[in-house]
């Protein structure tokens, strides 16, 4: 016991700023309420943004990365700032930390917040929707404290810090889009630029060759990273994100169905149509796996990339180019092909359509940064195992199809809003293997009101894509294709191609 006392003065007294650091935000948060945070008033006078700052509260940028919002906010606090402030004390030492910390949470905060008074001037409508909202967000100092710290890192670590933390940023706000989501992003951006004024020699710029080994470390993570940013539409408190329609899950005012086909007719873009079509699209426990099974997809690819996989770099650039396509044509080329010539479009209509249509960027650069890089992904599953992938999804998908139109079909006098036909039906299947978030926006013909229908209607995309999981597992975990190769050969291949012991 003396000798893990002994080390942990040792930790303590070597990370000063760190342990005062971690120590302060326990303590205000004992005082103030560990449980739901501070209380009003003290929660007003303590937050940030543009309510607080527009009031003169010069002190809410340092005051609002020292308390949080929850017990279960305030545990990951505690553990990020012990690790990744630590880490960031270790690399470039005390005094560095401290302004870090502070330096770019301040900027970020201010930036974020002149931002969003500009935006809201205007009209736009998050910054509208979010502007009354109060932030109290630690994790803003701990991102811009350990981007920082980057620039004092090897090369290997630099260059995972920086992709990493840059990724997790922009993943929450796109997907969770609160003010603070903003600031933090902000405050990563001034913590890369800080780290370089402060070690002019870690440029920019600068870049070491990868091994095979890190390209798939950094890949994998940046995948898996991408891949459960929806999940976080699932569990933030406030869902303001840009893809996050997936939030509407947690209403309970199911619309009745007539009514609402009939009020909300194609291109009467409202905000309350947006809502009670996607609550319906949502409306049961097919369509929600549907929204996340794609991205299983994704993780599952992210497993094979670690393991040099060249077939999940393929499973992988499919989807990511599904999604990107998927997004370029739901957000913005399908509505924009059914305009009369005379629309009477608000200017809402159109900032939604170009913002949502950007989002497409996002798995576009995953998908040509892994084409890009495929060279480090030596094992190829054997082509037999392919042929079998492609044929099983192939053929899932076609019988998944059919049964869709034929019970359809077969209900068609009374089992949806409206007499249906075998066109009406072909016209559809399309999109029940297309997660709900693309179709937010899309108008609706009719909507299943048979209990048979409607767990057709919801759930053939969902057994589509459970197929096109399971058949992908095998192919990674089978042997690569070596037949013919001699051991000399094989043993040459992995010398120019790198290898796992």
């Amino acid at each position: 016991m003396k000798g893990v006392g002994r080390r942990l003065v040792g930790v303590v007294a070597g990370h000063p700023f760190t342990a005062a650091l971690t120590l302060t935000i326990l303590i205000l948060a004992l005082v103030t309420g560990p449980i739901h945070g501070p209380r009003r008033p003290l929660h007003v006078w303590l937050s940030t943004g543009p309510g607080p700052v527009s009031a003169g509260h010069w002190w809410s940028p340092v005051t609002s990365v020292l308390f949080c919002d929850s017990l279960g906010e305030l545990v990951l606090a505690l553990i990020l700032t012990v690790v990744l402030v630590g880490v960031a004390e270790h690399l470039m030492g005390t005094w560095r930390t401290a302004l870090a910390y502070f330096m770019t949470s301040a900027v970020g905060i201010l930036a974020g917040v002149g931002i969003q008074l500009v935006a809201s001037g205007s009209g736009e409508m998050w910054a509208r929707n979010v502007r009354a909202l109060i932030v109290l967000d630690v994790f803003t100092a701990v991102g811009g404290a350990i981007m920082t710290a980057s620039a004092f890192a090897g090369a290997l670590w630099r260059r995972r810090i920086r992709l990493l933390t840059a990724l997790v940023a922009v993943v929450l706000v796109l997907y969770s889009g609160l003010p603070g989501d903003l600031y933090r992003l902000l405050a990563v951006l001034a913590g890369l630029g800080l780290g370089v004024l402060l070690r002019p020699s870690a440029k920019l710029a600068s870049w070491v060759r990868s091994s095979h080994h890190e390209i798939r470390v950094l890949l994998a993570s940046a995948l898996t990273i991408t891949a459960i940013g929806p999940v976080i539409g699932l569990v933030t408190q406030s869902r303001n994100g840009l893809l996050s329609p997936i939030k509407l899950l947690f209403t309970n005012e199911v619309p009745e169905k007539g009514a609402l086909l009939a009020r909300c007719q194609a291109f009467a873009v409202t905000r309350q149509c947006v809502r009670d079509l996607t609550i319906e699209r949502i409306n049961g426990l097919g369509p929600i796996l549907l929204s996340v099974l794609p991205l299983l997809v994704l993780l599952v690819a992210a497993y094979g990339l670690l393991r040099g996989s060249r077939f999940a770099v393929w499973l992988a650039v499919s989807v990511n180019l599904l999604l990107a396509l998927l997004s370029g044509l739901y957000f913005g080329l399908l509505p924009l092909a059914g305009l009369t010539s005379t629309p009477h479009l608000s200017a809402h209509y159109w900032e939604v359509t170009v913002v949502l249509t950007l989002s497409a960027l996002l798995p576009l650069v995953i998908a040509i940064a892994l084409i890009a890089l495929r060279r480090h992904f030596p094992v190829r599953p054997r082509a037999r195992a392919v042929r079998r992938y492609l044929i099983t999804v192939l053929v899932a998908g076609i019988v998944l199809a059919a049964v869709y139109v034929a019970v359809g079909y077969a209900l068609r006098e009374t089992g949806f809003t409206r007499v249906v036909n075998v066109w009406d039906l072909l016209g559809d299947v399309l999109e029940r293997f297309i997660p709900v978030n693309f179709l937010r926006r899309e108008p609706v013909d009719y909507l299943p009101t048979d209990p048979l229908g409607t767990i057709v209607y919801h759930n053939v995309g969902t057994v589509f894509w459970l197929v096109a999981i399971l058949a992908a597992i095998p192919v990674m975990r089978g042997g690569a294709s070596w037949s013919g190769a001699t051991d000399a050969l094989r043993v040459r291949t992995l010398l120019q191609r790198g290898g796992e012991t």
